[in-house]
Order: structure tokens, then sequence, then C-alpha cells
């Protein structure tokens, strides 16, 4: 009977292995599909599952030129996944009581004073706030990621910082807090930052491929190349190594997927490594819990996003270096984990991969049905959808079915697979990431008229081609005194003008450079919640005559009042709009540039951030909308030169890799460069004037404007006496991202040396504050012959 009982329980080891390796085989499959259809050049994978690493695996190349393979002994940047090693290594100093998670900031790191915006007049920063990015700072990527500066100078800078929020109100992420923290555990170690995670983790770990901070040519050697797809081309351009040594505890770390699968077994072991107790269990999960939202269905702990993956907690990170990318992740309570580690960046894969790989490991997978019935009724989808959100502007999104399977091509993405509605479920989850979905719904005749679409809290809905979304419930007479423009008051979003509207029934809220959001009916407390957005919300606000003079929305426990500019009654008795030639016409007497002939106009000036507490100076020297040079000194941390001589452009920068400007970004440099206040009538193929708006107290005239070669608007707001541009709201193209909304505000003109022109303005962006630039002195010099070269060099 025991002889039974043994052979019965190899039975089941056997089977359950077998059953593994069958998971696996599928995930390997499902990968290097994904790694084609993403444009991923190369990339190796590890899976950790229930205390072993059952799968190290190498795909595509590790240098696209020779075709060499890649390999799973190839590190590669893990990123910002580094911060969870900072996180952990401070874990285990307070488990020493070398330090506290609540420990002020300046009691280990005196040079770092950052002013918080708190009411309460004994608040102070501490290692934990850093660690959870919610100080209430942007990104202060200008003070890092440029010239190497000693971390005293950067800490005394970002002392002057402005908050762009409210101490412990919203998460900010910014990689020079975890740079603090690094520095302070440092200090309270007694060694460097690197030493310390090197002693406590890595070593232990036994993770002796793991390379702290590459910054020798023998380390760089030993990494794959990193490239970026680049769409104008529809290629590759090839990412040169970026060193991360003036922020290294916020991102230095390059390892492989079997080194990173041992700090994936120490997590899950819960903090135990070889038997012995790293970290306490009490630090450690002080780590994975939550300290601060950073959207719908994710936080952020210490050092690690977490989100739910059906039910079960996750634990993930993603890292985007240069050339790189990495996501690595877990479930605590399946006790499995992974780390993929790719050499292009930005990719959709990382996202993808979760899901990927929980599924794989974790679901019931059922074989595809190939019955007939099942396929003729993929039909009743097939057909295109319209989109009009984020930055899809009537894109058709089209679904079609092959084999037996439904399909939704994305533009600009790739065709997604997608996998049928659990039992009883109506949504179709992508197979490559079941975090976005979508259901399809019927008219009162049984026929498709909507597609909806799921993803991060948010939903979209989406017209077959040639139907109308259903009306909504409200009434345009009871609505009327809702409607028009509100300017945000308060940072970081201040001077954002959202604009209420009335659309087939719906209240609709249009957030610049986002997309217009439905409201809900009123509740008894008057909030109209966001109907296609979790856990947002907003009211309208009274003045004492009852007349509707703001607005409040309400996201995450933070409140943002925007001020009314005006409302539907004031436009329709407003005065007549002017004309695109009348308005262009006006800012003619403004210099347009192309006026100077062999003359170039000089502006020079003073640039802050006060964001990051840095201060500067710049130089333009404008011959037209698309000639110009401008140079941009960061004092200590770096400057750039942007240059633009018709179809050419180029930048020469301390900040990312010197480049040639073509394509999007060519078009964007132009779009939103110097000559946008008065010389718009050039910059722009399409320009329609909307309406009448007001800004700051005035009135002005709303105008979209399309450069060619994009395909999303511009929102001018022109002065209607001088015809410039009092503010804007557009697109840059960030490296390593692509097109980024900012929005410019130019300050009215004036007499400077002799010339009449804006004396300042001001660029901002979302989650990385405001360039303020002061105009000082104005001239003009002779045209040169190399003052718009291509291959200038900085002086």
């Amino acid at each position: 009977m025991l002889f039974t009982n043994v052979l019965c329980v190899l039975a089941v080891v056997a089977g359950a292995d077998q059953e593994l390796e069958q998971r696996l085989d599928r995930l390997v499959a499902e990968m290097e599909e994904a790694r084609e259809d993403y444009r991923v050049p190369g990339m190796t994978l590890g899976v950790v599952k229930d205390g072993e690493i059952v799968l190290v695996k190498a795909f595509g190349t590790r240098n696209l030129e020779t075709g060499e393979p890649m390999s799973v002994d190839t590190p590669m940047p893990i990123g910002s996944a580094t911060k969870a090693f900072t996180a952990t290594a401070i874990g285990m100093l307070v488990d020493q009581g070398k330090m506290n998670w609540d420990d002020p900031v300046s009691q280990h790191l005196p040079s770092l004073n950052l002013q918080i915006q708190s009411d309460d007049p004994d608040a102070a920063a501490t290692i934990r706030d850093l660690l959870c990015h919610r100080t209430g700072y942007p990104r202060m990527g200008v003070l890092w990621a440029g010239l190497a500066v000693e971390p005293e100078i950067i800490f005394e800078t970002a002392s002057r910082a402005e908050p762009q929020a409210e101490f412990r109100e919203r998460f900010l992420y910014n990689n020079i807090m975890y740079l603090a923290a690094g520095e302070a555990s440092a200090a309270a170690a007694g060694m460097s930052w690197e030493e310390l995670v090197q002693s406590r983790i890595i070593d232990p770990l036994d993770m002796d491929a793991t390379i702290m901070i590459a910054d020798t040519p023998k380390e760089i050697e030993l990494m794959s190349l990193g490239y970026q797809w680049n769409p104008d081309i529809d290629g590759y351009d090839l990412q040169p190594f970026r060193v991360i040594d003036n922020c290294s505890p916020a991102g230095s770390i390059c390892s492989t997927p079997e080194d990173m699968g041992r700090w994936l077994q120490f997590l899950l072991a819960q903090g135990m490594a070889a038997e012995q107790r790293l970290i306490s269990t009490d630090s450690l999960d002080e780590t994975i819990e939550s300290h601060i939202q950073m959207m719908p269905e994710l936080d952020y702990g210490l050092g690690w996003m977490l989100e739910e993956w059906e039910g079960r907690q996750v634990i993930q990170h993603g890292g985007n270096i240069d050339g790189y990318s990495a996501m690595v992740a877990c479930i605590p309570e399946e006790n499995i984990g992974f780390t993929l580690l790719m050499n292009t960046m930005p990719t959709a894969m990382q996202e993808a991969s979760r899901s990927m790989v929980w599924r794989n490991l974790l679901s019931e997978i059922e074989e595809q049905s190939e019955d007939g019935d099942e396929k003729k009724d993929l039909q009743q989808y097939v057909g295109n959808y319209i989109a009009n959100f984020a930055s899809f502007n009537d894109a058709v999104m089209k679904v079609t079915a092959a084999d037996g399977t439904l399909f939704l091509d994305v533009p600009g993405q790739m065709n997604f697979e997608l996998i049928p509605p659990a039992e009883g479920e109506d949504k179709w989850p992508f197979k490559m990431t079941d975090t976005i979905a979508v259901s399809f719904h019927p008219d009162d005749q049984g026929q498709i008229a909507s597609m909806k679409m799921y993803q991060s809290g948010m939903t979209f809905e989406l017209p077959r081609e040639g139907r109308d979304l259903p009306s909504g419930p409200f009434k345009k007479a009871e609505s009327t005194r809702l409607l028009g423009s509100y300017q945000q008051v308060n940072e970081p979003i201040a001077g954002r003008v959202d604009e209420v509207r009335f659309e087939n029934g719906w209240l609709v809220i249009d957030v610049p450079q986002q997309m217009a959001f439905k409201l809900s009916p009123a509740d008894e407390d008057g909030l109209h919640a966001f109907r296609d957005f979790d856990g947002l919300a907003l009211s309208f606000t009274e003045d004492a005559d009852g007349n509707i003079d703001g607005l409040i929305i309400y996201q995450g426990g933070m409140e943002f009042p925007g001020r009314k500019m005006g409302g539907l009654e004031d436009a329709a008795v407003g005065d007549p709009l002017p004309s695109v030639e009348e308005l262009a016409e006006l800012v003619k007497q403004y210099g347009s540039a192309e006026q100077a002939g062999k003359e170039v106009i000089r502006i020079a000036g003073s640039l802050s951030i006060p964001s990051s507490g840095v201060q500067g100076s710049f130089e333009l020297l404008l011959a037209s909308p698309s000639q110009f040079r401008i140079l941009s000194d960061f004092g200590p941390f770096g400057r750039s030169i942007t240059v633009v001589d018709g179809e050419f452009g180029s930048e020469k920068s301390d900040f990312a890799p010197d480049r040639i400007l073509d394509g999007t970004e060519l078009v964007l440099v132009k779009s939103g460069g110097p000559g946008l206040s008065s010389n718009w009538p050039s910059l722009f193929d399409s320009v329609v004037v909307e309406d009448w708006a007001e800004i700051e107290g005035e009135q002005a005239v709303k105008v979209t404007a399309t450069p060619s070669g994009f395909d999303q608007p511009f929102v001018l707001y022109l002065d209607p006496e001088t015809g410039l541009v009092r503010k804007a709201e557009g697109w840059i193209f960030a490296p390593n991202i692509g097109p980024y909304p900012m929005n410019w505000s130019f300050d009215p003109p004036r007499e400077i040396n002799g010339h009449e022109l804006v004396s300042g303005w001001q660029a901002s962006g979302p989650e990385i504050g405001s360039t303020v630039f002061e105009v000082v002195e104005v001239s003009t010099v002779p045209m040169s012959p190399d003052m718009f070269k291509m291959n200038m060099q900085p002086e």
C-alpha cells in the first residue's frame, strides 16, 4: 500500500511538472509573437514559481547590425525597478535602528530643505514621503539628466524649488527624491549607496552578473545595444548608453533574468535567502503597502506599484532608460514572479507582459472552438468603429475576424487578438494584456451599434461607422447656464482651460490634450461623476446671485477649482468673431521675423524652472518661424542648442543624445517654437476660428490650428486687438516618449530696445512643471553663413 501511495505522489508531481512545462512553452510562444508585434529587437525573460527559477529565456537580437542573438547572460538596465532595491535597503537599516521610515529627511541629509506646501507649520518631508512620491514636486529631470553634478549642488538647487501640489495629497513621480533617499541611507549606513545595496542585497543573493552603475567601457560593452522605434523612418534609431551616475538610487542597476530571479525569490520568500533573514517581514511589508493612490486601481508603495489581477495583489515596477525597458512583477499569493528586460524604449510590451505571464501560468485557458456557427457569429462585430478619445481624433478602429478569432486594429499600434468573454461576461480582453478589453452593444433591432473600450478605470465609447451614440439624459435648456470655459486656478494645472459643453444629450467637459469626458446627472450632493472614468467627479459653484461662477474637479481626495471664463449666454451676444485673415493681418505689426531680410532678431534673457529651483539664461536668433537657433543654458546642469533651418533641424544637448530633427519631431519643434506667438499664421496648415473666450479676465479669440504632418490640433487663444497668441495648448516632441502635451502662455507685448514684442513666455507640461522665459535684451544682428548650420557645435 505504501509503495502504491508513493507511485501516486510521483505521478501527481510528474503531471504537475508536465503541465508547468506546457504552460511555459505556451508563454514563450506568445512572448515571441508579442515581441515581433511590439517591435522589440531583443529581450530576456526570467520566471520564478514556488521558490524556483523555472524559466530563463532569450529572444531576438542584441545587435541589429550584426544580427548577434540575445543571450540570457546579457545584462541590461532595469531602470526604475532599481527603486525597490533602494527602499528595501532602507528597510534593512530600519531593522537595525539606524533609520526610521518617518525620519525627517533633514535628519540624514541637511543639504536638502524642501519647501513643502502644507497648512501644518511643523510638517516636514520624511524618508517615507520621498519613497512614495508624495512630496508635491513634479519631475526634476533637469537636475540629473545632464552634466555630472555633485549631490550637494542638486539638493541645494532642489531646496529652492516650488512645489506643484499640496504635501502628501498627490502622486508626483520624482527621481531626485530617490537620489535623496539613497544618499540619506548612505549617511545612516556610513557607506555609499552602491556599497550599501551591494553588501546587503546583491552579494547575499549571489547576483554576480548584476552591475550597480555601468560607467566603464568594459561594463557598457557587456550590454545589448539599445534602440527606439522611429515610425517616421519605419525603423530603429540606435540609442547611446546613458550612464545613470547622477541619480543612481533611482535607476542605475543593470542585471540579467537569472540574477533578477534571485531577487524575486528573496521577495517571495518574505526576506529570506539561503535560510537567512535579510529584512524583517514588517519592513518588507511596509514597502508593499499602499501609501498613495496613483490613479484608479493603481497605488504606490515604497519603490513598488500596487494593483490587482483577478482579486490578487500584484507588486510591480517598470523601468525605462534610453534604449531599454524593463518590467519586474510578482503575485505573492501565488508565489510567482517574472522579470522582462528589453533593448528598446518605449514599448507597450511592459504592460502587456504582466497579463501574458499571469494568464498563461495561472488561468485555465480553454482551447478555441472551431465550431462554424461561432465563426459566423463573429461577423456581427466586424466593422469600423470611430475613436475620439486620448490621442485619437476621428480615428478608425477596425474589427476583423479570421479563423474563428476576433481582432481589433488600433491605429498606430497593432492588430490585437481578442479573447472571447468568460461565461456570464461581455468583455473581450486583449490577448496580450487583459488590462484592456472591449464590449459590443446592439441597438433596439439587435444590430451592433457601438463598441466600448475599457482601460485603467476608463470607459470609451466608439460608435460604429455611420451610427450615432445614444443620446444622454440632459436637457439643453437646463444645461445652458453650466456651459462655457473654466480656467484652472491651482498648480500644477493652473491656467488650463476646460470647456463644458452640451453634446447629444450629454453634459461634457473637454480637458485639453486629454479628451472630452461625459458627466453623469448630479447626485443629491450636486456631484457629477465622470461617466467613463472611475474616481473623478465635479460640481459647479454659484455666486451670491445664483449665477454659475466656477467648478471644482475632485480626484483622489484632491480638489481642483476652476473659474468660469464665460458661458453660452455671453457668446451669443458677443461681438462678431474676426476672421483668420483679419487676425493674421493684425499680427504683422509685431515684426514677423521674415521681414528681417539679411538681419536676424536676437532675443536674450533669463530662464527659470521654479519646480526644480533651476535658474539660467537663453539666447534666441530668429530669422523666420522656420529658421532659428535657441541656446538654453541651465547653469551647472547643462545646456542645449536647437537649430532649425527650413526642413532640417538638429539638437545638441547635455541632456539627450545629439540628433537630427525630422518627421514629427521637426514639425512640433517648429509649431511650438519661438515664433508661435506672432508667427502662427505661417506655422499651421489649417486654422479655424472657433469662439470667443476669456484669458485672465480679458477677451480672446479661440482658434484651433493643425500643423502639416501632425493630426492633433493646437488650441490658440488670440488677443483680438493684436492677433498675438496669449495662451496655447499643444504638443512638443519628447525624446524617448514622442508627442507630449504642453501649454504656453505669453506676456503682453512691450517695447524693448526699439522692438515691439512679447516680453516673456512660459511653457508647462504635466508632471514636469513650467519653464519661464523673461526677455531682457532685443537687438538685430547680421546673418552669418554658419548661423543655422546643422552641424553647429556648442560654443
